[in-house]
């Protein structure tokens, strides 16, 4: 649409401004509104080679509002965060959907500084050179508390990378920072986070509404515990007899 719209030198709407909109929820998850305005100027200065005309907020806030009032995208939770309605929900139960989609949350690899993303409580477990990280967005965790749920989607990832290691920045269009809340040193991160993962799969806690294979319903606590009863039963095997 964009791109039809940059041939003819015309100037994308409100409409245009919705339809790009939906697309950019749909692939990055709930974001808010200035990360919208900014990504859509991006897209069509890439597009058009040039800057858009008129202005981009308030094409983006009118979008906004039609979309809300058709029913395709919803507000959040978290103040100024919108995100897309799944289409294959009736009304009522995409009326009942505050947060349908997860953002993606990259991996220690792609992040500038772990320490960056983790609060001062979180806890360390185990040693080893490689680490199994769990990390979340805090809007789920409040999300879920408001509707009395014990658990939210979690991401258990893991990288052979210390913590300390600063590499590439990959926060863009997030809408907000991760917390990662328990780290779990070890010299096998790939045979540990498959156990992990492995175990709340048996639990049925998959996460299947989006955002990849390595997010689960659960809590940090719930795998700390995983974690210590798999060593010790580790520690157990590896008596000698």
């Amino acid at each position: 649409m964009l791109q039809t719209i940059a041939q003819y030198g015309g100037e994308p709407g409100p409409t245009d401004a919705g339809t790009f909109i939906v697309d950019f929820l749909t692939m990055h998850g709930p974001q808010r509104r200035a990360t919208m305005v900014r990504a859509f100027e991006e897209t069509w200065q890439q597009i058009a080679g040039r800057p858009l005309r008129t202005n981009a907020v308030s094409k983006v806030k009118k979008a906004i509002e039609q979309l809300l009032e058709q029913g395709r995208i919803v507000s959040t939770p978290a103040r100024g965060v919108y995100a897309v309605v799944d289409t294959d929900a009736s009304s009522d139960e995409a009326a009942s959907m505050p947060l349908p989609a997860l953002v993606p949350v990259p991996n220690a690899e792609d992040v500038e500084d772990v320490e960056d993303v983790m609060p001062d409580s979180v806890e360390r477990l185990g040693e080893g050179a490689e680490t199994v990280y769990c990390c979340y967005f805090d809007i789920y965790r409040r999300h879920a508390e408001l509707g009395g749920d014990t658990r939210w989607p979690v991401k258990i990832g893991r990288t052979a990378l210390t913590v300390e290691s600063r590499t590439g920045n990959a926060r863009t269009f997030m809408p907000e920072r991760p917390v990662t809340a328990l780290l779990l040193r070890t010299p096998r991160a790939g045979a540990l986070e498959k156990v992990l993962h492995g175990v709340l799969e048996l639990r049925g806690r998959r996460f299947a509404s989006g955002g990849g294979a390595e997010w689960f319903l659960t809590t940090p606590e719930e795998i700390a515990d995983i974690y210590r009863a798999v060593m010790a039963e580790e520690g157990r095997n590896t008596k000698p007899s």
